[in-house]
């Protein structure tokens, strides 16, 4: 078969899957393209299949879940009962949170933020989310003179643009929660500086997330680990002396974090990062060695905790990246040993959902044998 311009109209990827908190349900996102005129235009949109018994074999009990053009980043809410997920309403309109039912039915949209929306985690209750999102810069740039001529543009800070994003100015991203009932959205951090990466603590009082606070963040991309009250407050370093963080999950007791970090003040997260045990006193205290490099991307997480709380370093799963991605599980007890192999693929996405009891997760890898055209894989 010869290659041919024509047949990225035949290519289909699929990503973000989650399981339902039963384990019934999965939902990922389904994106292709399509001839919009002279170019090509992308479309996504989100598929549900059916996990229960007697659905074993691939495409058992696909279909369809959402109509949009723009659909992506499906998350069950912990009670099962709603499906909160990114969407794009018209091109080029900012993306914001849309809830749907479980069982299926009509989207609202919840969110309203002007620049959009780019991440968001559920609260415990499922009755509230965490979103982060692009704030309106107080001044900066100008949109130039209304008769045609020459765009003036004002720069207040050296980082002003980021590779893939371009032009930031004085934008920020910060951190809002907002009622499912009501709608009424609440700012959890300000200032000059970015916020990211919202993980809600399992007993719902506090909010951890990664931001770079440093005099020098314009000129050194390092960041930290804060945690801050759902009430609001300061919020507090729980990472010390790291140097950069990339990802950070709740331990089940929400009292500890689990963070992929570096000490290596010459380095980057990105590059070479380990894991670590984060608490409100003392030093990070590190869990892994060099022989494992933890993927970026979606980040650890914690086994949810069934039954009896479980030991969270033996309780953690993280993706491997070097010499091929791999899923592990740290054991023996308290972190210390090889850690056991949960499944081999020549890539592996790193958001690996979780049901209530802990027992099943989803991924999704490719291969040359299985691309990425596939639909997610189970893992129990």
């Amino acid at each position: 078969m010869s290659l041919a311009a024509d047949l990225v109209y035949e290519l289909k990827n699929v990503a973000d899957p989650v399981i339902s908190p039963d384990g019934e349900r999965m939902v990922y996102t389904k994106s292709w393209s399509e001839r919009d005129g002279t170019s090509p235009a992308t479309r996504s949109q989100l598929m549900l299949m059916d996990l229960g018994p007697g659905q074993e074999s691939a495409n058992a009990g696909e279909r369809e879940f959402t109509q949009g053009n723009a659909d992506g980043s499906p998350r069950f809410s912990p009670d099962g009962a709603t499906l909160a997920f990114l969407r794009s309403a018209q091109p080029g309109e900012p993306r914001q949170v849309w809830l749907m039912p479980a069982d299926g039915g009509e989207a609202r949209q919840l969110s309203s933020a002007p620049r959009g929306v780019q991440d968001f985690a559920w609260s415990p209750d499922s009755g509230r989310i965490v979103y982060c999102a692009d704030t309106e810069p107080d001044s900066g740039a100008a949109d130039g003179n209304s008769d045609g001529g020459p765009r003036v543009v004002e720069v207040n800070r050296l980082r002003y643009r980021h590779d893939l994003q371009g032009w930031r100015g004085d934008s920020h991203y910060h951190l809002y929660v907002i009622e499912l009932g009501s709608g009424e959205t609440t700012p959890v951090t300000h200032g000059d500086w970015d916020d990211f990466g919202a993980a809600w603590s399992p007993d719902g009082s506090k909010i951890a997330f990664i931001s770079g606070r440093r005099e020098d963040r314009d000129s050194r991309a390092l960041t930290e680990a804060y945690v801050v009250p759902v009430e609001g407050g300061e919020p507090e370093c729980w990472s010390g002396d790291l140097s950069s963080v990339g990802a950070v999950a709740w331990a089940p007791d929400s009292g500890q974090l689990v963070a992929v970090a570096s000490d290596d003040d010459a380095g980057m997260v990105l590059w070479q990062g380990w894991l670590y045990i984060l608490q409100a006193e003392g030093k990070p205290r590190r869990l892994t060695d060099d022989k494992q490099r933890p993927a970026l991307g979606g980040g650890p997480r914690c086994r949810p905790a069934a039954g009896n709380p479980l030991d969270l370093r033996r309780s953690h799963h993280f993706p491997r990246g070097a010499q091929g991605p791999e899923l592990h599980l740290p054991g023996p007890p308290r972190g210390r040993g090889i850690p056991s192999t949960v499944g081999v693929a020549a890539a592996w996405h790193p958001r690996f959902p979780w049901t209530a009891r802990g027992r099943r997760a989803v991924v999704s890898s490719s291969s040359p044998a299985h691309p990425l055209g596939h639909p997610p894989c189970r893992s129990r």
